[in-house]
């Protein structure tokens, strides 16, 4: 009996010195809904790298989950991208109906997700595909077009096409090259259509993007190509695919030292037909390092610039929202504050489009002492400084994670998908996993469906304005104070009883502080030429 005490004593401690390694990340207090880990059988915890390729797709309560796949050899090389992992979940309770894993462990016939398209009960879904099995030659910049179909009840692969790769006369195509991430400017895709395949990407040399068309046995059909114009030296473009079925685009020039600049906003129809193009470049006023980092979500557009001041060793990131057509929604600053967040353990940004409020949150895990756990936090923009509406922390201080994506349900639930590291090395996390946050629990929307939250009491119309602004729901006169981005009052008004004029204010993003005995609320506005 002693023995089997000191047993189980011993591996009491084991556990609680590992933590809750090797496990789906647990917060306390219980804000979770559910997670979800990716994990291979057979593979070590240092061999578990999955990153996260497409935005999930929401059907109703089910969520598709993508995620390529990072794996090593024996002698501990990376395969760099030579798998991938694809899920169907229940969104609410966390079900997994199906998983779909497949590694290829071999450095001449790797394979990853490019993209994805569901019609009826099918999951469509390309692939690159590195094509030299048994050759023993590596070539993952190059690669042909290939797709597997997923009966979506079964998760189950109905269908598949590869090229014959002993044909010469197939063409390779440029692929992801096994980087972490979506390339800055060159971004190849493969889809699907009726006759086989297109790959679009952009090309920094044409300043284009660039179709070709291959049939399903791989071989060339035709070639088109889309330019467009720069005003100063390129310095970036994206593109992505909009919720609505037309192509979006960022572009980025600029002269030296970011002293003239242009940030155009380009939507295109699914022939690369330009339909509009808005310049955004007046809504970037402040004094810019580096354009490093935007991303769709959600049918919006979120960009950052950064500005570093090596002489105050300050750093300021600003974070733009914008609409599906180039419209301003919302501006949130974040100061770095010396010996503060420069000076912690670990720390990771994260901006997210709050689809419930219609505003920017900017997520954050981070870890101020070695010592101590990571917690999560939320950060909304509040006038001239920023509100964090919600901090939650990891349960135990042996895990540590930063967060790789985030996005919003529709009922305001937060779904994340974190790197989890021990031992204090973000550099080498461990495992991935999905989680996906309680919204309640998290303050993005309240816990009685009924109430009535106070900033819904009034309504501002119309919003952007040249001009006058009207306060729907008013009773009684109220005060206004209206501020701008610096928290300085630019216009203060008495006695207002409907309608509030800003036509005399410069172009750009305000908040208006609306006030009585009754009522103390506050609205971001957007004055418009």
């Amino acid at each position: 009996m002693k023995i089997l005490f000191t047993n189980l004593l011993i591996l009491f401690k084991i556990y609680t010195i590992l933590g809750q390694q090797n496990l789906p990340m647990m917060f306390k207090n219980n804000p979770t809904r559910w997670s979800e880990l990716n994990w291979v059988e057979g593979s070590k915890s240092n061999n578990q790298w999955f990153k996260n390729r497409l935005q999930p797709i929401v059907v109703d309560d089910t969520i598709y989950l993508f995620d390529n796949y990072r794996g090593l050899s024996e002698t501990g090389i990376s395969y760099v991208y030579n798998g991938f992992i694809i899920k169907k979940m229940n969104k609410i309770t966390g079900q997994k109906y199906w998983e779909l894993l497949k590694t290829y462990n071999s450095f001449d016939n790797r394979k990853a997700i490019s993209q994805f398209q569901i019609n009826e009960n099918i999951l469509n879904v390309t692939l690159y595909d590195e094509g030299n099995p048994g050759s023993g030659v590596s070539d993952w910049n190059e690669c042909y077009p290939a797709h597997i179909s997923i009966d979506i009840n079964k998760g189950l692969v109905i269908d598949s096409n590869f090229v014959d790769y002993t044909d010469h006369t197939v063409p390779k195509f440029q692929s992801i090259a096994g980087s972490e991430g979506e390339s800055v400017i060159t971004n190849p895709r493969f889809y699907i259509t009726q006759d086989g395949y297109v790959q679009r990407e952009y090309s920094t040399g044409d300043l284009g993007f660039i179709e070709t068309n291959i049939d399903f046995k791989g071989h060339f059909l035709s070639k088109d190509t889309t330019r467009t114009f720069f005003k100063y030296k390129p310095y970036d473009f994206r593109y992505f695919d909009n919720p609505d079925g037309t192509i979006g685009a960022l572009l980025i020039s600029k002269t030296f030292n970011w002293n003239d600049r242009e940030m155009k906003y380009l939507k295109y129809d699914k022939s690369l037909n330009l339909i509009d193009s808005t310049d955004l470049s007046h809504h970037f006023t402040d004094t810019i390092s580096q354009f490093n980092l935007y991303r769709a979500d959600q049918g919006y557009i979120i960009t950052v610039t950064a500005f570093v001041d090596i002489a105050t060793r300050s750093e300021k990131y600003t974070y733009h929202l914008f609409d599906i057509d180039g419209n301003l929604v919302d501006i949130l600053i974040y100061n770095f504050r010396d010996g503060i967040d420069n000076g912690i353990g670990y720390g990771w940004l994260f901006p997210m489009v709050d689809i419930v409020n219609k505003r920017l949150i900017l997520t954050h895990s981070r870890q101020n002492k070695v010592s101590e756990s990571t917690y999560f936090e939320l950060i909304v923009s509040d006038r001239d400084s920023v509100d964090r509406i919600m901090r939650i922390e990891v349960d135990g201080n042996k895990d540590h994670f930063r967060t790789q994506y985030a996005t919003m349900m529709s009922n305001g639930d937060i779904l994340l998908n974190v790197a989890q590291f021990a031992k204090n090395n973000p550099a080498s996390p461990n495992w991935f996993s999905w989680i996906m946050l309680d919204g309640q629990k998290m303050n993005i929307v309240s816990s009685t469906k009924d109430d009535i939250q106070p900033s819904d009491r009034l309504k501002l119309y119309p919003n952007p304005s040249s001009g006058l602004i009207t306060i729907q729901n008013l009773e009684h006169p109220v005060n206004v104070k209206i501020y701008n981005l610096s928290g300085e009052i630019v216009k203060s008004l008495e006695n207002v009883t409907n309608q509030v004029n800003v036509i005399d204010l410069p172009t750009g993003m305000y908040t208006m502080d609306i006030r009585n005995n009754q009522i103390s609320e506050r609205h971001k506005i957007m004055k418009v030429e």
